[in-house]
């Protein structure tokens, strides 16, 4: 049973790979109700999907965006979930939210789970370059913190 739970998943997400969100999106709403998966990384699939789709309002990706960060067992995950939120909010002129979720993507207890997760490890050079990609979103999540307190 888990097995095919999973293979459901792992086959949302190659949709959601190619590109054909509205087949994905349904298939990861199934996926919500399996207790075996992470529900934050579910949901901010979900979310993802939702953005991409034409006939879809976005502030449902926010919605699902927003829980995946409260609800994600991954540090990662819920960095960016709050990030996609805060993007999309500040496309609405949601400021004050936008800067609330950009607040969230980069606080602190979530830099250190990350530094300490790949820290624990051996440094491969794969990990090495995972470590620079987190570096500089943190640093583009700051970039937007400020320029968005800029106008308050």
């Amino acid at each position: 049973m888990i097995q095919q739970k999973v293979k459901k998943y792992e086959l949302a997400v190659k949709f959601k790979q190619a590109g054909y969100f509205k087949v994905a999106y349904p298939m990861f709403r199934e996926c919500l109700e399996d207790n075996d998966l992470d529900y934050g990384n579910i949901l901010f699939e979900c979310g993802w999907c939702v953005e991409h789709l034409d006939d879809v309002d976005n502030s449902l990706a926010v919605s699902y965006y927003l829980r995946a960060g409260k609800e994600s067992a991954d540090s990662l995950c819920r960095m960016n979930s709050f990030f996609r939120a805060g993007w999309l909010l500040m496309h609405f002129n949601r400021n004050e939210q936008a800067i609330e979720a950009f607040k969230n993507a980069s606080r602190q207890d979530t830099q250190k789970v990350i530094t300490n997760q790949f820290t624990r490890n051996h440094c491969t050079g794969a990990q090495f370059v995972l470590n620079q990609k987190i570096d500089i979103w943190m640093q583009f999540i700051c970039t937007v913190q400020y320029r968005i307190s800029l106008y308050f």
